[in-house]
């Protein structure tokens, strides 16, 4: 058995929701999975209950787990994790080169500084027997890092770990595979994508493994908002806040949105690299992502000072960015359909 052993991760672009940001970073980074990436990135989707967005995501949501063409997963419940050894069962996964994704209770991990429950899932890609180490990835003070925790803390906070205090329990393994995928950037596709975006529709061919949750995701949650649609749930949102004195708005909106940004300004630069479209439409996504980012600066700012005098500003920025990224798209789609013809 090996002393030392770590598996390859990266630190994805994007990082707003830990089940994205999980299965980006066992990705390899080259043409066909950066396509993949963009175009599974594009959607989003928004889920008002109760005067306010109860849930906010890109489309993929947590469907992305079983739906990447290059890593295969297998979910061990804790009944099939009861009466093995936690660090051990890590070990040997990672000795056969497969990441643990494991439902912990991180306030028994000390560089958490963690002083109340919070349940969540840790990445684990390497050891270090020489130090009872493991090597770890997560949300360490809001920003997705890698750092270490013994062994004793790992099987302490999975130990510890209150069944149904997080949404799934136990462990997912997932494993590098070399499945060949086609190229999720061909123009129809893309433009089918932009379109419902735009639109505020979900006719594309996601590519998603729903699983049993299909018709229901598809079809049963009436009150979704798709695509573009998704700044009136936001803009709502906030101006119901500011009228009615409250704070119920979900601080990962925006940062969602930012990650959202910057995968399409990512698309862009490819398709202008690759000569696909003029290097106009750069300006054009350039502007929309300058103008989230003073939304999320100002927004950033109200959350350090708690004083949230920047409602009435962000607002303003989230409106300007809906019209100019309609603007930049509807552009857009009109040079990819005329590419493609």
């Amino acid at each position: 058995m090996d002393l030392i052993k770590k598996i390859s991760v990266i630190k994805p672009e994007i990082t707003s929701y830990q089940h994205h940001t999980a299965i980006l970073s066992f990705l390899d980074q080259n043409d066909i999975s950066d396509q993949w990436v963009f175009a599974n990135y594009i959607q989003l989707f928004s889920i008002w209950e109760e005067n306010r967005i109860s849930f906010f995501d890109f489309y993929s949501t947590s469907y992305i787990i079983n739906s990447c063409p290059w890593i295969k997963m297998q979910h061990f419940s804790r009944e099939q994790l009861a009466e093995k050894d936690i660090a051990t069962f890590i070990i040997d996964c990672i000795n056969e080169n497969k990441y643990v994704y494991l439902v912990t209770e991180c306030k028994h991990i000390s560089v958490h500084n963690y002083d109340h429950p919070f349940p969540h899932p840790l990445i684990i890609f390497g050891y270090d027997r020489s130090r009872d180490i493991f090597h770890i990835a997560d949300f360490f003070n809001g920003i997705f890092s890698f750092q270490e925790a013994s062994f004793y803390e790992i099987e302490a906070s999975y130990a510890q770990y209150i069944e149904d205090s997080f949404w799934w329990s136990g462990a997912k393994v997932f494993e590098r595979t070399t499945t060949s995928f086609p190229n999720s950037c061909s123009l129809s596709h893309l433009i089918s994508i932009f379109s419902d975006y735009i639109n505020s529709t979900n006719n594309a061919d996601y590519k998603l493994n729903y699983g049993s949750d299909e018709h229901h995701f598809i079809n049963d949650i009436n009150y979704k908002s798709i695509g573009i649609s998704v700044y009136n749930d936001i803009i709502k949102n906030i101006e119901n806040n500011i009228e009615n004195n409250i704070d119920n708005f979900d601080f990962r909106i925006i940062p969602i949105l930012t990650d959202h940004k910057k995968n399409i300004l990512s698309l862009i630069t490819y398709l202008c690299k690759n000569e696909i479209i003029s290097s106009y439409h750069l300006n054009n996504f350039n502007e929309v992502f300058d103008n989230i980012m003073k939304a999320r600066n100002l927004f950033l700012k109200d959350i350090i000072t708690k004083q949230y005098k920047n409602k009435l500003a962000i607002v303003e920025h989230i409106k300007k960015v809906k019209n100019l990224e309609y603007e930049a798209m509807s552009l857009l789609i009109q040079d990819l359909q005329k590419s493609s013809t």
